[in-house]
């Protein structure tokens, strides 16, 4: 999952964003909310490593994961044949009242996120229609809701750590897991949200798309690749569950390094 990009230079980001006008090839700002969370990231992420539609793939930068697309890649990604829909998504990475009370946070564009997602969770439809059109509405897992003795149209705060400040959010919609590996650990909020605040250099970090026929994703996969190749923001594109295992496997081995420079420290 694509967290924060900062063009060449991680400076280009928000005044005051964490590592703002450090090198890119400096440590990024992600690594300040690692220390902070990085066991219970690998933790709340580690069951969506088996979830996955096989009609589903996920296009995510070649450069790294870390990097936004552009959000012009949108509509050339649904003139891709195979390709029946799009929606895309960021790592938002709040932190509610501790870093111990981690859990994951995606800036979706609702709609189109909600229908790509239909078979996966249940969600009410006067709590959808209430998400989707309150700007600072969110949507919650029920685990969550349970785990905080939240409420339907509560308000909460989350503090930014990559888009940096307070984020006031009303929870508007509780949603259920159909397929129990999907998890209900998951908050999700407006992109355009956070968009207006960092317009400058927010944009997708990955795509997902959903096909008219899963034996059509190698096709479609090459097809998005060769798309893109020559430009300055190449694609890497694949399964939806090969996305989710090896992001797992990216934070499972940065937790690694940090318990070992943990224990050096001590």
């Amino acid at each position: 999952m694509s967290i924060v990009r900062r063009g060449d230079r991680v400076g280009a980001g928000p005044p005051g964003a964490p590592g703002a006008g450090l090198p890119a090839d400096s440590i990024p700002p992600l690594a300040l909310f690692l220390f902070a969370s990085l066991r219970s990231v690998v933790t709340t992420l580690a069951a969506s490593a088996d979830v996955g539609s096989e009609s589903r793939m996920i296009v995510q930068s070649a450069k790294a994961i870390v990097f936004f697309l552009p959000m012009s890649y949108r509509e050339r990604l649904l003139a891709i044949p195979g390709v029946r829909a799009v929606t895309w998504a960021d790592w938002f990475g709040g932190v509610y009242q501790d870093p111990k009370n981690f859990f994951a946070q995606f800036a979706v564009d609702p709609e189109s996120y909600l229908d790509m997602y239909a078979s996966d969770v249940s969600l009410p439809s006067d709590q959808r229609a209430a998400f989707v059109r309150e700007r600072t509405a969110c949507v919650v897992g029920q685990h969550l809701m349970d785990k905080f003795g939240w409420h339907l149209g509560q308000q909460i705060t989350l503090q930014g750590t990559i888009f940096g400040g307070d984020w006031p959010l009303t929870i508007r919609g509780v949603y259920h897991a159909i397929n129990p590996a999907f998890g209900e650990d998951v908050l999700l909020l407006h992109y355009e949200y956070v968009y207006e605040r960092y317009r400058a250099w927010m944009q997708p970090g990955w795509y997902v798309l959903q096909l008219s026929d899963p034996a059509l994703a190698p096709q479609v996969a090459a097809e998005v690749d060769r798309t893109f190749k020559n430009s300055s923001d190449p694609t890497k594109t694949g399964t939806e569950r090969a996305f989710n295992a090896g992001f797992v496997t990216m934070w499972g081995n940065v937790s690694f390094l940090m318990n070992s420079i943990g224990m050096a420290v001590v």
